[in-house]
């Protein structure tokens, strides 16, 4: 059975793991509004970790009658979004996003306060696994 050895796992890790049947991996990216991040996506060119799959707490995965963003959704909406992922009960989740560090804690904390307790941040996101010369989607 597949366990997290923490929070924040490296892409030696998620490269180890990445044909695990529980493992669900996230791209939390969201584009920066803070000046000195920059994302490596653009809507022409978008790069994801094989198998990935998107986890949209901008448009998708929030509280859709609410005039601040990413505001968390209810329970049900919440539900209803992560079971269309793939993701349940026994799932093993790793989120990066495009930044590094930026959007993917997000993403993590929505995750635990609705319950799931193996979720983890991939250190480094999707500019660490390109690094580590690791291969990516288009």
């Amino acid at each position: 059975m597949l366990q997290l050895p923490s929070p924040l796992v490296n892409v030696n890790w998620l490269h180890d793991n990445l044909h695990a049947s529980q493992l669900i991996i996230l791209d939390a990216s969201v584009p920066p509004v803070v000046p000195g991040y920059e994302s490596l996506n653009s809507e022409e060119c978008f790069l994801a970790i094989s198998g990935a799959r998107r986890f949209d707490y901008d448009k998708k995965i929030c509280k859709q009658d609410s005039s601040l963003p990413h505001m968390m959704p209810g329970a049900d909406l919440f539900q209803e979004e992560v079971r269309k992922l793939g993701i349940n009960s026994d799932s093993v989740i790793v989120i990066y996003d495009d930044v590094g560090l930026y959007s993917s804690p997000r993403a993590w904390w929505m995750l635990r306060a609705m319950g799931h307790e193996q979720v983890a941040v991939l250190d480094g996101g999707l500019r660490a696994w390109i690094a580590a010369g690791l291969a990516t989607t288009r």
